[in-house]
């Protein structure tokens, strides 16, 4: 599989669950001097324009905290100005998700996919 194609994959899952109403952000961990505005850019220039809302790109050199903590989830929330407990924290590394349910998020593990896991 082309890395496009995984873009146009990933870019159609994201719409299926915008189409659901769901309002779609990330949450990045990135050294200085990085931050909301240069993830977007990554974002634009992987093909993933669009799919997140731009106050929903969260980058932890604007949020002042790191994932696992607590903080950088609450962080989003507040950016989403939504209640922590009505957000979903969807990631690959287990303390990730754990550090999102400490905060009131629930939280969702998903696999790895192969192909990265040998990474």
């Amino acid at each position: 599989m082309s890395d496009k194609t995984v873009v146009t994959l990933k870019k159609s899952c994201a719409v299926d669950l915008q189409a659901l109403s769901l309002r779609l952000g990330i949450i990045s961990n990135v050294d200085t001097p990085w931050t909301q505005k240069e993830l977007a850019k990554l974002l634009e220039e992987a093909g993933l324009q669009g799919v997140f809302e731009p106050e929903l790109i969260i980058a932890s050199t604007d949020a002042g905290a790191e994932k696992p903590g607590k903080r950088i989830y609450i962080y989003a929330a507040e950016r989403a100005k939504v209640a922590v407990s009505a957000c979903v924290f969807v990631g690959e590394n287990l303390a990730e998700v754990i550090g999102a349910q400490v905060a009131g998020m629930h939280g969702q593990l998903k696999p790895v996919p192969v192909h990265y896991a040998d990474l």
